[in-house]
């Protein structure tokens, strides 16, 4: 009979000890909020055009064991420029995934997106490192916007405004 009590007790204080102090023999700290970035996803990547109208997704988590609060900031920058800034309105509780949406215009060229979370860094997490996510565009150029329309002006005016001419002319004289 105490010899049932006296395991139990061992068996407590081992699960007791590897809950306080880890494996390695450090004392373990409690994990808290962690917010963390997963993705940002680019509608219709694979054919950008520049002028088309893109919803951008950040998707993110929290991977800490708290609740992180809201009231913290994202920013999405475009090669460097902020293009979006948002405070996230809602709590994000332990091990939940988050999103934020927004339309944007792409540009030509190769754009990097980067979004960063917690940007004014007022939540404390266990790691500060992964509040960052960076991709790469590349959008084509589209069709010079003027081209359609300079042609046209080119056929149209000439067409319509020399017969009025001409029809002034001859009424004048």
């Amino acid at each position: 009979m105490i010899g049932k009590y006296l395991s139990f007790i061992c068996v407590s204080l081992m699960l007791f000890t590897c809950l306080v102090v880890g494996s390695n023999g450090q004392e373990m700290e409690p994990l808290g909020p962690d917010l963390s970035m997963y993705y940002i996803a680019v509608e219709n990547l694979e054919h950008l055009v520049e002028g088309d109208k893109v919803t951008v997704s950040i998707l993110f988590s929290n991977n800490g064991d708290e609740v992180v609060p809201s009231g913290w900031k994202l920013q999405v920058r475009e090669n460097g420029k902020l293009i979006k800034e948002a405070t996230y309105d809602l709590n994000l509780d332990p091990y939940e995934n988050g999103h934020y949406n927004f339309t944007m215009e792409c540009k030509f060229g190769i754009r990097e997106l980067e979004a960063t979370l917690d940007s004014d860094n007022i939540i404390t997490e266990t790691n500060e490192e992964n509040n960052q996510f960076k991709t790469h565009l590349t959008v084509e150029r589209g069709e010079p916007f003027f081209k359609w329309y300079f042609v046209l002006i080119c056929i149209c005016v000439p067409a319509i405004f020399i017969p009025l001419i001409i029809i002034t002319i001859v009424v004048i004289f």
